[in-house]
């Protein structure tokens, strides 16, 4: 494999650690311990500044290459696709490029060493990984004895070579990092006694009386650590409930990069009033995954409502956006118009988002009978003339939204592999419930499906993180402080603790020199203003 080498392998042999704990140590608890998780993206901030002092915005280069995989065999050797867009750029940028494909050049480099991105990282920024590592080898014939290696293979190799020649450790300046210090403390221990307490080692956040009853309401941070960060250049999306248009004021209020894909066009006399921006595209509130699901579908032609339009005394009215605008649309034409410019915002979101935060709002929703598209509200709460009984009231199950879920994640994976997804629970309780119930109990009911959901979907995909934002809002700790006296809107208390820990763990705040920190004032001193939201659940309001 050359003079590159592992650090852990070798500061493992410089702690004496036999074959298999070496072995053992290539693990996410061992990454995370040694800052592997955040080496992608400093090393993505740097590339972008270097290119910038030249001149060339690299961002779109990058972004094609993690599309096409990983694109470097090692460190210092890019594969030749991206030394081909370099080519083209730098030609261009001279006027000396007419726009022919780079392509078919010999990867010279990609006959040499060949480290592997492991998989545990690989996940963090959308590729696949393995433990596979390729020898050097010739153009056209391949050594018996430099065949790829496992990682068992490659520990047990470099042991055996250390033993007759150890290398020299003082030479590898990367041990000097302290957190390779006594690298065996992440050798797991042998269990301890049945009889042993296993309560008894676990830290202050697992424990009630530390985490939640002893600390001020304020201080209260049930985040135990982000599975990934937002940079200051990331593009964030927002959808999903009223609750959802926090996070989207909040993120431009202290200067991160809100993604925007559909804005007011040159005629639209009030922006504001047209509701453009209050999310990323102009969807108005997604209550439910399934609308979300459905809107993906719609916008990528894979399903066509059979009706698409309710007609009011006004005009006609959008099923899916019923309350977007100052009023109906005039003509049926007109508000196809709009849905095929909203369509591809959409897709644009789906497809250019490095961040897509999704609030899930209820569990119950309306169905059409004809095709089981699902709308917002039922078309009475519009005025709609003559829907009669076309649809009907529903209650999504646990399984449904999973598999809602999964479907979403399924689409971000063929149209945007490198995106990370943070999923949250609204804390506002129904306006009104449809089951034949109390509304307490079909809140509780909806919120629990809908947190069990998001739990589940963020334990099975390394890109999907969980933030708990009902749980601050509607904890116990806060004695009810944290509502306003109807007992469904949250104060601004409220959503500045959900901002504070949000901001705390999700983009850095508390790192001098970041955007955040740097306007955290503006974000402290926010006006009541901001609380305003729009909310289609109001309509159904009697």
């Amino acid at each position: 494999m050359g003079d590159a080498n592992s650090a852990i392998l070798l500061a493992a042999w410089r702690d004496g650690l036999r074959e298999a704990d070496a072995i053992s140590l290539f693990r996410e608890e061992v990454y995370e311990a040694l800052g592997y998780f955040d080496t992608f993206a400093l090393s993505e901030q740097a590339l972008i500044e270097e290119c910038a002092g030249i001149g060339l915005d690299v961002k779109p280069l990058l972004r094609g290459w993690l599309r096409r995989g990983t694109f470097a065999s090692l460190p210092l050797h890019p594969s030749i696709n991206v030394l081909a867009d370099f080519a083209a750029a730098l030609l261009s940028s001279a006027g000396l490029y007419d726009g022919v494909a780079l392509e078919g050049a010999d990867d010279k480099l990609a006959r040499g060493v060949v480290w592997p991105v492991f998989p545990e990282i690989a996940r963090r920024i959308g590729l696949s990984g393995d433990y596979i590592f390729w020898p050097k080898n010739g153009a056209s014939t391949v050594r018996p004895d430099l065949k790829p290696m496992s990682l068992e293979t490659f520990v047990q190799r470099t042991y055996s070579c250390w033993q007759i020649t150890p290398p020299e450790i003082t030479a590898f300046e990367r041990l000097s990092d302290a957190r390779l210090k006594n690298i065996g403390r992440f050798i797991k221990k042998r269990p301890v006694a049945i009889s042993a307490n296993p309560y008894r080692n676990l830290g202050p956040a697992h424990w009630w009386s530390e985490a939640v009853a002893k600390p001020e309401p304020h201080e209260i941070d049930p985040v135990q650590k982000a599975s990934f960060k937002i940079g200051e250049n990331d593009r964030v999306a927002t959808a999903g409930s009223c609750f959802a248009q926090h996070i989207s004021k909040r993120l431009q209020n202290v200067g991160f990069n809100y993604l925007i894909t559909e804005t007011a066009p040159p005629e639209c006399p009030d922006p504001a009033a047209a509701d453009y921006g209050v999310f990323t595209a102009r969807f108005g509130n997604i209550q439910t995954v399934r609308q979300l699901l459905q809107l993906a579908q719609r916008a990528y032609g894979e399903f066509e409502p059979a009706l698409d339009s309710w007609a009011v005394p006004t005009g006609y009215v959008d099923p899916f956006r019923p309350r977007i605008g100052a009023g109906a649309f005039a003509s049926l034409e007109e508000l196809r118009a709009s849905r095929d410019v909203h369509f591809s915002a959409v897709r644009d979101m789906f497809e250019t988002c490095d961040v897509f935060v999704f609030t899930l709002g209820l569990t119950e929703a309306w169905r059409s009978r004809v095709d089981d598209a699902i709308v917002p509200i039922p078309p009475g709460a519009v005025g709609a003339k003559e829907v009669g009984d076309d649809y009907v009231a529903i209650n999504f199950k646990v399984a449904e939204v999973i598999e809602d879920l999964q479907s979403l994640m399924e689409i971000f994976q063929r149209r945007n592999p490198r995106v990370r997804v943070l999923l949250t629970v609204s804390p506002v309780p129904l306006i009104a419930t449809h089951q034949d119930e109390h509304v307490l109990q079909a809140t509780t009911y909806s919120k629990s499906v809908l947190r069990v959901a998001a739990g589940e979907t963020a334990a099975g995909h390394a890109n999907v993180a969980y933030f708990p934002s009902y749980e601050i809002i509607t904890g116990n700790f806060n004695r009810g402080r944290y509502f306003t006296e109807d007992l469904r809107q949250v104060t601004e208390a409220g959503v500045n603790h959900v901002m504070r820990v949000f901001l705390r763990h999700f983009t850095g705040m508390d790192q001098p020199g970041s955007v955040a920190q740097i306007n955290a004032d503006r974000f402290r001193s926010e006006s009541q203003a901001a609380m305003d939201l729009v909310c289609d659940e109001e309509q159904i309001a009697r």
